[in-house]
């Protein structure tokens, strides 16, 4: 037994007296001993209930009680609520900040190695296609013809452009993402 089972017997008696000695502000103040003292029992839930069981005439001494009172009973039922709504919003707020760094680990997640691995291969082949076309030119330009030479540079510029976009994208902007 505690004492919000007294707060619910007193309720009915005299309810701010109940709602504060069923808060845990309330408890914590000592209503509950305020109580005990005005019936003249020990400060334990099972005293003062009992005491209200066997001696239902005193609701009126309750009521005078709660009157006499009812200024700082007032305070401490708000201060319950006042509690209870800061833990709901830390609770909503410590939420929020899961849900967010839940959705910021997502977005940094590195590439597995498999990936890592694939565009590396990617990147070597066409520097490996470019260093070919290259030295094709330097070393057979005077053994080719036009044609030859033409589809050479344009293989090459393509190649070129194609390394610089990928190293570009992969090393360059989504990397500085990733970091943010």
């Amino acid at each position: 037994m505690n004492w919000s089972d007294v707060g619910s017997a007193i309720v009915k008696y005299a309810p701010l007296a109940g709602a504060a000695l069923s808060s845990p502000v309330g408890a914590a103040i000592g209503v509950g001993t305020i109580i005990a003292n005005l019936f003249g029992v020990d400060a334990k839930p099972e005293k003062v209930l009992d005491y209200i069981n066997l001696n239902p005439e005193k609701a009126e001494e309750r009521l005078k009680f709660e009157m006499s009172n009812n200024v700082e009973l007032q305070k401490l039922v708000l201060e319950g609520i006042k509690e209870r709504n800061r833990h709901e919003e830390q609770d909503k707020a410590i939420e929020f900040q899961n849900v967010d760094s839940a959705r910021k680990n997502s977005a940094n997640v590195n590439a597995s190695p498999v990936d890592n691995q694939i565009k590396i291969m990617l990147v070597l082949g066409k520097f490996i296609i470019l260093l070919i076309c290259i030295i094709s030119y330097v070393v057979f330009h005077e053994d080719m013809n036009q044609s030859v030479v033409v589809t050479l540079g344009t293989i090459a510029g393509a190649t070129g452009a194609d390394l610089g976009s990928m190293i570009n994208y992969y090393w360059g902007n989504s990397f500085s993402d990733k970091k943010s």
